[in-house]
């Protein structure tokens, strides 16, 4: 999920927990002292820097910065194939009916990983997306995807919150992909239906390269000096 030209967000080694792909990773931004989860990965270790020690721990941070965050371990909360069977679509399931969304799989299993010692879990693209993956975002404020409903991610996030564990986002803004079709049939229009706070994301071919290999995808922006990316 990080290319070698990002930050050095995470670092760490591959387990698994609860059933789930996960990876522990080590934050370490701070001078704070180092913890027993900094050092080993034992599940007695994590047991007993769980719960309130924990949440202590991380109720000291003032300032929301990864520059000022405790030490901490972060649940892969999903993998590629999280987003199969779409729950969007009934005829993907047994006998045509959709039994449990990925957010409600992960809710159902929320205090578990928080009593196995992680601090944080990173969630799947949220918006709708031509991939079911969810790495080819359009409508970027439609957050009903294949891992389930607007409604069941938000109950997924406050029972996140109440049991003090970090949600983390994963959104590629820039795959971001056209809607719909012009007037001469390219996928370069980008719709924005949902009433939000921010500036509508009604975009056009102004937000495409001009250059781009695949003429039904050039828009009328600048040229792209760059190699352009294949998929």
């Amino acid at each position: 999920a990080y290319s070698s030209t990002s930050p050095p967000l995470v670092k760490g080694r591959q387990a698994r927990a609860g059933g789930l792909a996960a990876m522990m990773t080590i934050r370490g931004y701070t001078p704070l002292r180092q913890t027993s989860i900094a050092r080993t990965t034992s599940s007695s270790a994590l047991r007993k820097f769980s719960g309130s020690k924990l949440r202590r721990a991380r109720s000291r941070t003032t300032q929301r910065t990864f520059a000022t965050l405790p030490d901490g371990i972060m649940l892969q909360g999903f993998h590629w194939e999280s987003s199969t069977p779409d729950f969007r679509d009934p005829s993907q399931w047994p006998d045509g009916e959709v039994k449990s969304s990925w957010y409600e799989t992960v809710r159902r299993r929320v205090e578990d990983i928080r009593e196995t010692g992680f601090t944080d879990i990173w969630l799947p693209p949220p918006s709708e997306s031509v991939a079911r993956e969810g790495y080819l975002p359009t409508k970027l404020y439609n957050l009903d995807s294949a891992y389930g409903s607007y409604t069941q991610l938000r109950r997924l996030l406050r029972t996140l919150q109440a049991q003090g564990v970090g949600a983390v986002l994963d959104c590629v803004i820039n795959h971001r992909c056209g809607d719909t079709q012009n007037e001469t049939g390219k996928w370069v229009v980008y719709s924005d239906e949902l009433a939000h706070d921010n500036k509508r994301l009604d975009w056009g071919p102004w937000a495409l390269v001009s250059n781009h290999p695949d003429p039904d995808l050039a828009g009328t922006g600048a040229a792209k000096p760059q190699a352009h990316y294949e998929a």
